[in-house]
């Protein structure tokens, strides 16, 4: 019950480095403008101990301009929405400096109760969990694409609290600019569609990888039967591009994969109606 007590007083937050960098420029094809907000905080789990800490670190591309002023607000409500995925913004609102300082408050919040907890089952000699108590998450968010009137975007969390090894996990989503809504898969395919775009992605995978059939992903790790058109996409000139997290296709080891399906393979199982149309349909293509 001591532990418990202790762990329930307001302990020091470091901040190491707040701040923002300088602000890109608008191109003429680019809709937004960013800076960004850094935060690098730490927070002790006792008063009296350098050690076990947390360690917060957040990144976040931050829409500073767009071309019509007014458009900010649902700039800025769609990438904290990517964010809110995590498990400490649920009530962030819609602007991002809140996002970040609730992220923050409850990510240190969450650190001690669940230390505290952890710690009760040491009581006599808490010592013994200093060691395997530190934990870490990094949450980094960048825009991707943001041109033709869409916006892509991607959130990375990073999230280390004992064990053998963290957890990765990214968000990525697409915001049309022309009508401030986030674009899903049945904004693009027809639900009948879908399978046969998780045939192209499976391709595309077969494709970066040498193999002539699906079975032969097996030797990369990859199971072809859990590829599928999930919701986790983003778009560029180029075509659209799924993100599969660890575990979700193939194991941990073999980390974040992503496969680029080009407009040229998907073109045909558009909806015509679809907003991604007036951009598979540009003839140029702009190399890296």
């Amino acid at each position: 019950m001591k532990v418990k007590t202790l762990l329930l007083f307001a302990f020091p937050v470091f901040v190491l480095a707040t701040g923002c960098t300088k602000k890109q420029t608008i191109a003429e094809d680019n809709h937004v403008t960013f800076d960004t907000v850094m935060v690098d905080t730490l927070a002790r789990l006792l008063p009296e101990q350098e050690q076990p800490v947390c360690h917060l670190r957040i990144n976040l591309a931050r829409p500073l301009e767009a071309r019509e002023e007014t458009n900010l607000p649902a700039i800025q409500s769609f990438i904290v929405n990517l964010v809110k995925q995590g498990a400490f913004a649920s009530n962030a609102g819609s602007k991002i400096d809140n996002l970040v300082k609730l992220y923050t408050e409850n990510y240190i919040a969450q650190y001690r109760k669940d230390g505290a907890e952890l710690l009760a089952n040491y009581e006599d000699q808490p010592q013994e969990a200093y060691g395997w108590l530190s934990f870490e998450e990094t949450v980094e968010g960048k825009p991707l694409f943001d041109q033709f009137d869409f916006l892509s975007y991607q959130v990375t969390t990073y999230t280390y609290s004992g064990g053998a090894h963290g957890e990765t996990l990214t968000k990525v989503g697409v915001l049309d600019l022309q009508t401030f809504y986030p674009l899903n898969l049945l904004d693009i395919f027809d639900l009948d569609i879908l399978p046969l775009v998780a045939e192209k992605i499976q391709q595309q995978l077969m494709k970066d990888n040498d193999c002539k059939t699906p079975e032969d992903l097996t030797e990369y790790f990859i199971d072809p039967a859990s590829v599928t058109a999930t919701e986790n996409f983003f778009i560029d000139q180029r075509g659209m591009n799924w993100i599969y997290d660890p575990y979700e296709i193939a194991p941990y080891a073999m980390g974040t994969i992503r496969v680029s399906v080009p407009w040229t393979e998907l073109r045909s199982l558009l909806l015509p109606d679809s907003p991604v149309v007036r951009i598979a349909d540009l003839r140029e293509v702009t190399e890296d």
